[in-house]
Formats: C-alpha cells, structure tokens, sequence
C-alpha cells in the first residue's frame, strides 16, 4: 500500500515487493552510476527461508521516480538453546538530488516498525561513515563492538578492476576465478558459524542461508581440514574461517 508520510512532504512511499523490484536498480544506477548484475536485487531481498520477505520502503517524488530507500535482510539468529528471527540493516539509498531531506529517517523509521509487526526480536548492523551518524543519532542505534579486519597487501595485474568495468569479461573472470580455486572449491556448501562454535550467540547459517546467499560470488573452499568462507572481488576477502583441532 502507498501512502504519504506526514512528516515530509512532496514524495510518497512504497513497501518493497517483487514488482517494484526494478525501481531499486534504477535509484542504485543513480547513487552508483552503474546497474546492479541482473537479478542481484531479486535474489538478495528473496529471504522466504526465514519466513519474512520484503522487509523496506522506496520514496518515489511526484514523477513517480524512485528517490530513496532503506530495507533489512530478514535471517535466523541462534539464541542459546532456540532460533529467534532477526534482520540485518541492508541497502541505504538517496538519491544525490534528494539528500538532506530526512527521507533516510523516515523509511527507517517505517522498516524497524514493520520490523516489529513480523516479530523481528533483533536488528544489526554494518553502517559506513555516511549513514553511521543517522543510525547512532537520529535513529536510536547503539554501537556494540568495532569490527577488526586485516588487510594483507599484494601486487598483481588489477584483473577484477578490469572485469568490473567492462561487463563482457565478468563470466570470463569469474570463470578463471573458479579455476584458480580448483578442486578446493566448494566444500559442500557447509559453513559453521565460528561464534556460534565458540559458545556465543549468532547468526544460524542453515543449508538454506547458504543457498540464499549464493546471490554473491561467493565461495566455501577446504584447504587440508580447515574451511574458509570467501568472496573474491577488487580483493580477496575472507569471511570466516573454520580451522582443524
């Protein structure tokens, strides 16, 4: 159902859904000044496993274009001994000619109450350095812990920038991507949470996340008995590691 938010006016407001799908590619063109792969949005926001879908809101102005919009990945939490619902904070977008109008408060606001009427016990988040201020500020949101990472510096040919900019060689790359690996790929498609194993609270990650998050070029690989979670884009990243006894 659309509706017009009284705190601002001048635009009005869609709940994300298979239909209006598309119009996210096109603000994601704006903000980005490129098009998302073809079927990103469609299977990132397909999250039926967990029993929620379509959790987020679109800010369209009077000319029916698509200026705005906040959503969360609905997903399953392990919480001691049970399974609670919970959702991640996902994309944030403004478009450049409609910032500082407070659309980015008001669909958040409109998604954490949404969030609320489909029982999401828990939300959390990654925000960067432009959305980080309206999350701790305007929104409520309380920092828990600053997240480490480790940056191991190396020098090749800058492939991946290459393929990213010209669509034609993205299979290409992708393809010797998976031959690099070789048959250390795909491990089963089977990754322990590794805070869930050391007796923490986390993320349930069910064959059927795993399935669901097959929408990025991600990769399960086993190295002798250890297992890594990894992604390879401009860098290699590796997500999580599950090491031998």
């Amino acid at each position: 159902m659309r509706s017009e938010p009284a705190a601002v006016q001048g635009y009005v407001i869609d709940r994300l859904s298979a239909e209006n799908l598309p119009d996210l590619e096109d603000l994601y063109q704006a903000v980005y000044g490129q098009r998302p792969a073809t079927g990103y949005f469609l299977k990132k926001y397909d999250t039926a496993y967990s029993g929620a879908v379509y959790l987020g809101f679109i800010a369209y102005n009077q000319d029916n274009i698509a200026i705005g919009y906040y959503g969360v990945m609905p997903c399953l939490i392990r919480y001691g001994d049970r399974l609670i619902l919970g959702a991640q904070s996902g994309d944030t977008m403004t478009h450049p000619d409609f910032r500082n109008k407070g659309i980015f408060v008001e669909l958040s606001k409109l998604t954490i109450e949404l969030c609320r009427r489909q029982d999401i016990r828990l939300l959390f988040g990654f925000p960067n350095q432009h959305s980080y201020h309206g999350f701790v500020t305007r929104l409520g949101w309380r920092q828990t812990e600053t997240m480490d990472f480790f940056v191991i510096p190396i020098r090749t040919l800058p492939l991946a920038a290459v393929a990213r900019r010209i669509r034609l060689l993205k299979g290409a790359y992708r393809r010797y991507c998976r031959f690099i690996l070789g048959g250390r790929n795909d491990a089963g498609r089977k990754m322990p949470n590794s805070v869930i194993e050391d007796g923490y609270n986390g993320l349930w990650r069910s064959e059927a996340y795993m399935q669901y998050r097959e929408y990025t070029d991600n990769h399960v690989i086993r190295i002798g008995a250890a297992i890594a979670w990894l992604k390879i884009d401009n860098d290699l990243i590796i997500g999580d590691l599950a090491l031998a006894d």
